[in-house]
Parts: structure tokens; sequence; C-alpha cells
């Protein structure tokens, strides 16, 4: 199992940006899938973040952003 790591405050805009992407990259549709709902995609980001691989508090700001 994935431990919680510690990241630097200066990866934040990295992590933000990589938060909104996997959001784009869920609700889009793709030629080899069809797109999800906002909220499915935040839930799997969320779940992420329970695990400790992103940060829920950027997970929180992508979901008010596009709420």
């Amino acid at each position: 199992m994935a431990e919680a790591m510690e990241i630097p405050k200066e990866s934040l805009q990295d992590l933000t940006v990589c938060a909104l992407l996997h959001d784009n990259a869920l609700t889009e549709t793709r030629p080899y899938k069809a797109g999800m709902h906002h909220k499915k995609a935040i839930a799997i980001l969320q779940e992420n973040a329970a695990r400790g691989w992103i940060d829920a508090d950027i997970v929180a700001q992508v979901d008010a952003c596009f709420r």
C-alpha cells in the first residue's frame, strides 16, 4: 500500500495542474471511452486523496472550480 508522502510547498502548483488534467481526462469523451460526470471524476480524485496519492485540499479546489 502506498504511503502518504510529504509534498514541498513549491510542488503544489504542479499538483494543481495534475489534478486539473486528471479531472479533465476523466470527464472528457475520448475515442476509446465516454466522458464521465464531474461528480464521479471528483469521487475518483477523492479516493486517490484518501490513499495519500494526491492532496485533498487541491481536489476540493478543483471540485469548487467546476461545480
